[in-house]
């Protein structure tokens, strides 16, 4: 075993355990997603105690995420386990997003290159991989299966009018789609956005992020 260890990170209060949480957490801060970080441990039936790395209130109801690098047979161990007693959905998050995969769009190039551990959920389960994406008509932030939008919001959203760029709202108010780039999709498509605007933009502040002598990120720059 290595004895080499990630480098702890101080950034917006907390202390993360190493340098890639600490880029999700500049991630969640830049796409406005709330996020508490080891907010709670659970004791599994096996024994074993599990301490998931965050808890994102806001995203399909509240889902726990951890972080890791790579996946080995402890950590998938703790996942399967905790994934079959939790009433709460659990995702691995592996890296960020190179430049080059998300002007590319190739999304399985990226999920390849972390292999399970990007957004994996226990396949037994149904689909995979999981990416963060956004409803292409209110714009919400979700992560569902392959980064397809429509899946964010759906049937919350009525009478999407793809021609008009406008949908009907929870209260039966016609309100206008928040990313325009979405004209030319129908209602039915699945709307992939893992690479939308908005989001690159996120990825792009995370994976730049300095945190030596008291540097603060961007999402915190005064």
């Amino acid at each position: 075993m290595s004895s080499v260890k990630p480098i702890q990170t101080v950034y917006n209060g907390y202390r993360f355990r190493s340098r890639l949480e600490a880029r999700w957490a500049v991630f969640f801060d830049a796409m406005g997603i709330r996020y508490e970080y080891e907010p709670e441990g659970f004791e599994l039936s096996n024994g074993k105690r599990y301490l998931p790395d965050f808890y994102l209130p806001d995203i399909n109801g509240g889902t726990y995420v951890e972080v890791k690098g790579q996946m080995d047979d402890r950590s998938r161990k703790k996942v399967d386990a905790f994934w079959d007693e939790s009433d709460k959905p659990l995702y691995v998050l592996g890296g960020l997003p190179t430049q080059a995969e998300l002007d590319s769009g190739d999304i399985y190039g990226y999920v390849d290159r972390y292999g399970e551990c990007f957004a994996y959920g226990n396949r037994q389960y149904g689909d995979w991989p999981f990416l963060f994406c956004v409803c292409p008509a209110c714009g919400k932030v979700g992560l569902e299966f392959d980064g397809r939008g429509w899946r964010v919001c759906k049937p919350r959203h009525a009478d999407i009018d793809l021609a008009a760029e406008t949908y009907r709202d929870e209260g039966g108010t016609v309100r206008h789609f928040k990313h325009p780039e979405v004209k030319g999709w129908r209602s039915d498509d699945k709307g992939y956005s893992w690479n939308q605007s908005r989001l690159v933009s996120a990825y792009n502040i995370a994976r730049q992020a300095r945190f030596e002598h008291g540097e603060k990120p961007r999402p915190f720059d005064k």
